[in-house]
């Protein structure tokens, strides 16, 4: 099987309608939406705005302070990309990923996801976390997932998204591949108001 070339959509081309893309093959590719941001008027952090509604990356409750008091470092910690299904207990009120049930089972899926390159911090007055890593998982007998979670190795939960903004489950059949593509934009922006 052959995996055609992935293409990063910009903010300005990201369209819900572009959200899961099926090839004639079976292949499948989750385009994530642009980023949301982080709202820091007057030192106090806010939840993220912007972005897609329901489907840009989310915080926990824990992960904003996280990294605010360096339990999380972005640009340096180890970070991964795991699946779960619809009967997962995802919810922001989840701190650690141990705490997460119902991950992707499927014998092509490796349990605790795919290592993320090294996030990434750009920028002066806006700062944008991003990865160059798109995780593809190729299925063995078929993947059907909800979420992505990026979770730091070892700690706690960064952020989630559901990845069809239905909501509704992405089914992968057995050997085709499913590729979740990070944004141009990056996963998220920190911004001063």
């Amino acid at each position: 099987m052959t995996v055609g070339t992935i293409e990063r959509l910009t903010p300005e081309l990201w369209t819900p309608e572009k959200r899961v893309v099926r090839s004639p093959n079976g292949d499948v590719r989750i385009n994530l939406p642009p980023p949301g941001r982080l709202h820091l008027p007057s030192g106090r952090l806010m939840p993220i705005s912007g972005g897609a509604a329901a489907d840009a990356w989310q915080f926990t409750n824990f992960s904003r302070l996280d990294i605010l008091d360096g339990t999380t470092v972005l640009d340096t910690d180890t970070f991964k990309m795991a699946l779960f299904d619809v009967a997962s207990n995802l919810a922001d009120t989840i701190e650690t990923f141990a705490a997460l049930t119902n991950e992707e089972g499927d014998a092509g899926y490796t349990a605790g996801g795919e290592a993320l390159t090294t996030l990434t911090l750009t920028g002066t007055v806006s700062i944008i976390c991003d990865t160059v890593t798109n995780p593809v998982w190729t299925a063995t007998t078929g993947i059907t997932t909800r979420y992505a979670v990026i979770y730091e190795v070892g700690v706690n939960i960064l952020c989630w998204t559901t990845l069809d903004g239905a909501p509704a489950d992405v089914v992968v059949t057995a050997g085709n591949t499913l590729t979740v593509t990070i944004n141009t934009g990056g996963i998220f922006t920190v911004s001063g108001a």
